[in-house]
């Protein structure tokens, strides 16, 4: 099992190395021709870094991809590949406060215009007046941040303008994932509330009961059961959706 381990280990950083070449031929070449992986560990921390962020913020994609990456990493953290390995090919996530504390610059995120800078703009219910006007907002609150914070902090290097963007459309992909993942659950809640009561028992077309083998179902739940049940997965989907 270890060399069958040390021998899937060892291909995937062969591919990411291949990768490497077509990309990027003289980093690509380097890191080949050193025949040692442990040199270029931050290389290799980075990819899987890179892989389990893209899956946060995007939940739907890499289905069954996503696992096997997980097991691959699980295994490379056994006490001897790492001694093997010389290396560890795990390294933490980073977020937009870690980001931020590594430049000496947490202070950030407490800017007044940050939540209208980074806000995701809603067009429900909105005329294009209203929308232009909230876009024209956040603009010129991005604008006045990036001012404000550019050159700013005490680490090396300071904040650049393309740093201040990076970290202020991270805060936005964040609000908008949450705008179009938690808040429908929190829609359904209310609507569950609105148009179903739980200690009633009301006749069909109201009643949320369910019977093992009808249309489709794979359970047997009486109304109250079902209510509970949905409210039950609602809730855990949008605790779950809030915390990614």
């Amino acid at each position: 099992m270890r060399e069958i381990i040390r021998t899937q280990i060892m291909d995937f950083l062969s591919i990411v190395s291949g990768l490497l070449i077509s990309n990027n031929f003289a980093m690509g070449k380097k890191v080949l021709s050193s025949g040692n992986f442990a040199d270029h560990a931050e290389l290799f921390q980075k990819v899987f870094e890179l892989a389990r962020r893209h899956k946060i913020s995007n939940p739907e994609k890499l289905r069954t991809e996503y696992g096997k990456m997980i097991y691959l990493l699980q295994d490379s953290q056994n006490r001897d590949m790492v001694k093997e390995l010389k290396f560890s090919l795990m390294k933490p996530l980073e977020t937009v406060r870690t980001f931020l504390e590594g430049r000496g610059c947490l202070e950030l995120l407490g800017d007044p215009e940050l939540e209208m800078a980074t806000r995701d703009i809603s067009t429900v219910s909105k005329n294009r007046e209203n929308i232009a006007w909230e876009l024209g907002q956040k603009a010129r609150s991005r604008d006045a941040i990036v001012k404000r914070w550019v050159g700013k902090g005490s680490g090396i290097p300071a904040l650049s303008e393309s740093d201040i963007v990076r970290v202020l459309e991270s805060i936005g992909d964040s609000n908008s994932f949450l705008r179009s993942v938690r808040d429908p659950c929190d829609e359904m809640i209310g609507y569950l509330k609105k148009y179903f009561k739980k200690d009633e028992t009301p006749e069909k077309p109201h009643s949320l009961s369910i019977a093992y083998g009808r249309g489709g179902a794979r359970l047997t739940h009486t109304h109250k059961q079902q209510y509970n049940y949905v409210l039950q997965s609602l809730l855990m989907w949008r605790e779950v959706a809030s915390d990614m």
